[in-house]
């Protein structure tokens, strides 16, 4: 038989994780009757509105999670499996947030629409940076890339792209030369990192604070990086990324040697 659930929710906390943040979200599930359904798994489709309680999805997400005994829930908001948008992204100073949950309890994404709130305060933890204009090192959504460096001040600093931009326009692999013409390439860029065209090579200096975070950045590969650094008309300073090994090469070779791209802020 199939159930017409009833289900009550309760925002109670933000909290915020190394990465990625997230919105605590509890809840219990009930049935027709208003009795708990207890160790039950259900389906969740959470979506953040823009404006007002009809307005544009500004994040959509999916999580599923077996109810307690007590038929009770908690899930992270930020931590599902994404539908559209980008959690970092949403911009929850500038006009309200809704919040609409859908719920399915026989599986195959039969959501079926529970409610939709208003969210009643600003989510200042997730804010909190971009409100008192200065910025922290971590991944960046608005800035494109992971923020590596930050000056004493808070307010500029350094991005480094999230993945590498190792093709040319023409397939080429890179040499020194054709770096430049990489970078400038927008299919290259991952999805946040698109949004700018000041991407630039890092200067040699750059590259080893890329270095010393790159299990923060991620991504990077067990290979040589290009500088922007020249060692004579012939060579430029390149960083071995495994290794921590530096030496110079020749700017035509395009074996071994990759491109990750940096912006200033």
């Amino acid at each position: 038989m199939k159930h017409i659930l009833l289900i009550a929710f309760a925002i109670c906390s933000i909290h915020l994780f190394a990465q990625p943040q997230a919105i605590n979200y509890q809840g219990v599930a009930r049935n027709s009757q208003g009795l708990p359904l207890v160790n039950h798994n259900i389906s969740l489709r959470l979506s953040i509105l823009d404006s007002s309680m009809t307005g544009q999805p500004v994040y959509v997400e999916t999580q599923n999670v077996t109810t307690s005994s007590s038929g009770l829930f908690n899930i992270g908001i930020g931590l599902g499996s994404v539908v559209s948008g980008i959690f970092f992204s949403i911009r929850w100073g500038q006009g309200d947030k809704w919040l609409k949950t859908e719920l399915d309890t026989v599986g195959g994404g039969n959501f079926q629409l529970i409610g939709t709130t208003q969210f009643l305060s600003v989510p200042f933890a997730l804010t909190a940076g971009n409100i008192s204009g200065t910025y922290s090192i971590g991944l960046n959504i608005d800035l494109g890339g992971y923020v590596f460096y930050v000056t004493p001040d808070g307010k500029h600093g350094l991005v480094s792209e999230i993945q590498d931009q190792n093709q040319t326009q023409n397939g080429n692999n890179i040499n020194w030369y054709m770096a430049q013409d990489s970078i400038s390439y927008p299919i290259n860029h991952s999805a946040i990192g698109q949004k700018h065209i000041d991407w630039r090579l890092p200067t040699f200096n750059e590259l080893i604070l890329m270095y010393n975070a790159k299990l923060s950045i991620g991504g990077f590969s067990n290979d040589f990086y290009w500088s922007s650094r020249e060692w004579n008309y012939a060579q430029a300073w390149i960083k071995n990324f495994l290794s921590g090994y530096e030496t110079i090469d020749l700017k035509t070779n395009d074996h071994i040697v990759r491109v990750r791209a940096v912006r200033d802020f």
